[in-house]
């Protein structure tokens, strides 16, 4: 039973990431560069035959900006297995993809400020 629950997390694992590659335009070599990682790591990783250390999925949480629970647990699979619809959007979590942790903390204060003027009623 052990050998089988270990395959399966291996398993939602490496669909969770290949998930989030894909969503974010990244590559496997890109991961490994910027993890300081291994190619064949990250392909073993993406192909479900050996989970990352927790160090290193804390690494990967940070690196597309979501939670280690993103990345290790079993999402509907209505979240995980339909490509993004919106071009627009899809555009938008690359370009975030793409810059440091410190610049996306700035991206998502300047998104709340703007959500929170949206929600302001205005005044004539």
């Amino acid at each position: 039973m052990r050998c089988s629950m270990a395959n399966y997390d291996k398993q939602i694992f490496a669909r969770n990431l290949n998930y989030y590659l894909q969503a974010f335009g990244k590559s496997q070599t890109d991961l490994s560069l910027k993890l300081e990682v291994s190619k064949s790591a990250v392909s073993n990783w993406c192909a479900g035959q050996k989970l990352p250390r927790m160090d290193k999925i804390q690494q990967l949480a940070d690196y597309f900006g979501i939670a280690k629970s993103d990345l290790i647990e079993n999402k509907q699979a209505t979240d995980m297995d339909t490509p993004l619809q919106n071009e627009d959007l899809k555009q938008l979590l690359i370009a975030f993809g793409r810059l440091s942790p410190a610049q996306q903390k700035l991206a998502l204060i300047s998104l709340e400020n703007i959500l929170k003027q949206q929600e302001q009623p205005t005044q004539l």
